[in-house]
């Protein structure tokens, strides 16, 4: 069934962008940063929350539109769909004045939507007419921030719904998907929650597993990680029966929301031969004290019978051979390739350093398919469970130019889009090495790639390809030391303030030249190096003639040298036509106090910090100076990750500094 085909449907793409036009805007316009009138703390969160809602609404007409109404959906995902959308045209008939019913009172037709949605109808009677701002004026989405919270959830749970839905339509990667690969931040934050979780579960549920399941047999027991599940925190996995060959059993494992109240099972095998006799799968639950046997759900279908031995390497070198007889051969349907393609890019955040992931890297060869004619095929990682596991995970590989993972990554969408595998030839010759390289053809067929696919699903590969040198290549001939005579980047700041900042920098800013100089020590040598501080500067501009300079230091007072240097540099810039911007911290916990200097001088941008909602933190946003007219800067400001992550996993801060 279409959805397209019922008139709430119908309804809801008449009146939608209408809605979207009535959004609220935000008050603080880029003309009030010109003016002397502080904006308060109320307006700022208020502004968030609009543009917040803004997104979330607009992200609607993304998710669900009038492609979208068009395709088949089975009776289940219909009634799903169509009770999405009453819910979302109920909110919409809320936001409409009542005094739309007077200024159309009659219309004919659409009897059973006027019973229902009698706001909406005349709504889209007024579009039809006269689509006006007037139409738009007949819409609100209120003042107050409880009402515009209580539209983003609206707005939020009809799009995780008809995401959800959609998505399941021909695989998960049927156009609308990826049209949908920015949400906002907030999607971002829970987004990567869910993968650490993950992430921290799939090592608690493998520890137990190298410890339940019994090691009197001889070889290993093994397993086959299906790639997906992980919204639920749920891992779903084929696991080998000791003492026979060949016999496999699936099995279900949640992390536990609550504290488990049952017997912890002392070992795996006997539940799994167990459900095995039963032809039903194995489900447990798991927290920090050990793996339970639980019911998560009654409805599971009845266990496969063993895993695939059919890798995607297999799969698409069997299409290349059928290619070479009919042009058009295909084992899987391109959109199934591109599902596959989310499955994979998905498993590989939430299991990133996890010791379910054994493989170097991920690649067409590493991962295996399996495929049913009624359903979407499953693609699946194998592991080794034993007292000695593989050595290295994906996150213990450390490579020159950048993470081998995504570089694979990159690869595997490729070759799904492409449809073949990816391997170097001649024309694929590394300037450096001589050598055939993955990354220059990867490269190479991104680029002819580029007008025969998605934009979206386009830029994600591109992302995964910015294999950048890692922090200390980057950094090499663009350090200098005022504080010492270190030929190399070197900190010996306890609270690496700058050091913080440098990281994050090279993580954040992967295209950019990133220069770092050494003023002071530590915190207790500033107040002294005030000549290390004007020549730093003055040798940023000059020599290494940066368009920005950022200064992770302050004084309690103004330093005439740095105020003059800073002054010079602007002015010389000026003269030749062209500019460079200062930036500095306001304050470093300093609570009550004005803002320090250099950030209070009137050509340096001050840097102020928030918390993840963008509300200002106090101990990061002092009082400005009367005189400071000059535009701020909000960032994060609390827990923001500058670790620079250095192979094994193990984040530690690399040996730079500003």
């Amino acid at each position: 069934m279409r959805l397209g085909g019922c008139e709430q449907c119908q309804l809801f793409l008449a009146v939608y962008p209408a809605f979207v036009e009535a959004l609220p805007i935000i008050s603080t316009s880029s003309n009030i940063q010109s003016t002397d009138t502080p904006v308060s703390t109320y307006t700022l969160s208020l502004d968030n929350l609009i543009t917040e809602l803004r997104d979330e609404v607009k992200k609607i007409g993304i998710i669900f539109n009038e492609e979208d109404a068009r395709c088949e959906l089975r009776d289940e995902l219909f009634q799903d769909a169509r009770n999405a959308l009453d819910q979302i045209l109920f909110f919409f008939e809320d936001l409409v004045h009542d005094g739309i019913t007077d200024k159309s009172p009659t219309i004919y037709g659409y009897e059973q939507l006027l019973q229902t949605f009698p706001k909406l109808v005349r709504l889209k009677h007024e579009i039809s007419n006269e689509y006006t701002r007037t139409t738009f004026d007949m819409i609100s989405f209120g003042t107050e921030p409880r009402l515009y919270h209580r539209a983003i959830s609206t707005a939020q749970l009809f799009n995780r719904h008809m995401r959800r839905i959609y998505s399941s339509v021909g695989g998960v990667a049927s156009g609308q998907s990826y049209r949908d690969v920015q949400p906002h931040a907030r999607d971002h934050l829970a987004s990567l929650a869910q993968a650490k979780r993950i992430s921290e579960a799939s090592r608690l549920l493998f520890s137990f597993l190298e410890r339940k399941v019994c090691h009197e047999t001889e070889g290993k027991h093994e397993g086959h990680l299906r790639l997906s599940g992980f919204d639920q925190a749920e891992l779903d996995m084929m696991l080998s029966i000791c003492g026979h060959a060949g016999k496999w059993q699936q099995a279900y494992f949640r992390l536990a929301d609550e504290k488990m109240e049952k017997k912890i099972v002392d070992c795996l095998c006997p539940l799994l031969k167990q459900s095995l006799r039963l032809r039903q799968p194995t489900q447990m639950m798991f927290d920090e004290r050990g793996i339970y046997k639980f019911v998560i759900r009654k409805d599971r279908p009845k266990s496969r019978r063993a895993p695939s031995k059919e890798t995607l390497g297999d799969i698409l070198r069997g299409e290349e051979r059928g290619r070479q007889k009919t042009p058009s051969h295909r084992t899987l349907k391109h959109n199934k390739k591109r599902g596959l393609g989310v499955e994979i890019a998905t498993a590989l955040l939430h299991l990133f350093g996890s010791p379910l992931l054994q493989a170097r890297v991920l690649d067409a060869n590493s991962i295996y398919i399996l495929r049913d004619e009624d359903a979407a095929p499953e693609a699946y990682i194998s592991f080794c469970l034993s007292s000695n596991p593989a050595e290295g995970t994906v996150s213990d590989v450390e490579a020159e130019d950048g993470d081998p993972s995504l570089l694979a990554l990159a690869v595997i969408l490729l070759e799904l889009e492409l449809e073949r595998e990816i391997t170097p030839c001649n024309e694929d010759i590394d300037e450096l090495s001589g050598q055939p390289s993955l990354y220059v053809a990867a490269t190479r067929h991104h680029g002819e790639l580029e007008d025969n696919v998605d934009a979206n699903f386009f830029g994600i590969i591109e992302e995964c390809l910015q294999l950048d040198p890692n922090g200390e290549a980057r950094l090499q001939g663009h350090w200098c030391d005022w504080a010492g005579k270190s030929t190399h980047p070197i900190d010996e700041d306890a609270q690496q303030h700058g050091t913080s900042t440098a990281a994050l920098l090279l993580r954040v800013a992967r295209h950019a030249e990133v220069f770092v100089g050494r003023v002071a020590k530590d915190q207790k040598h500033l107040n002294g190096a005030t000549n290390n501080i004007v020549d730093a500067i003055s040798h940023a501009a000059t020599v290494w003639d940066v368009d920005i300079v950022t200064m992770s230091f302050g004084f309690n007072k103004r330093i005439t040298a740095i105020e003059e240097v800073i002054r010079d540099v602007i002015g010389k810039r000026r003269n030749e036509g062209r500019d460079i911007l200062f930036f500095a911290a306001a304050n470093n916990d300093g609570l009550n106090s004005h803002e320090m200097f250099p950030a209070s001088d009137l050509n340096v941008i001050s840097v102020r910090g928030t918390n993840h909602t963008g509300e200002p933190l106090q101990e990061y946003s002092p009082s400005p100076w009367p005189q400071k007219v000059f535009p701020e800067v909000w960032l994060l400001g609390r827990d923001p990750d500058t670790r620079w992550h250095h192979g094994n996993n193990h984040p530690i801060y690399k040996d730079f500094n500003i």
